[in-house]
């Protein structure tokens, strides 16, 4: 298991997050976190609520660092 994982810059940022329920908005979403600071952490949900069902995401990493370059 990889606890954290470093993306750079837009590209990196879009085909990590492509395939999570935020990726029905993914440049509004690639877009917030490319304009928060270099290093920025977001820990990941285990679970979304997705149109009132539960969907259980199994993952092999628990927190992304967000860095614009």
């Amino acid at each position: 298991m990889v606890r954290s994982l470093e993306l750079h810059g837009r590209t990196e940022i879009e085909d990590f997050f492509r395939n999570e329920p935020e990726g029905c908005r993914l440049k509004e979403w690639v877009d917030f976190l490319l304009s928060q600071p270099d290093g920025f952490t977001i820990g990941l949900p285990s679970h979304y609520v997705v149109d009132g069902h539960e969907v259980v995401v199994h993952r092999k990493t628990q927190e992304v660092v967000i860095f614009r370059t």
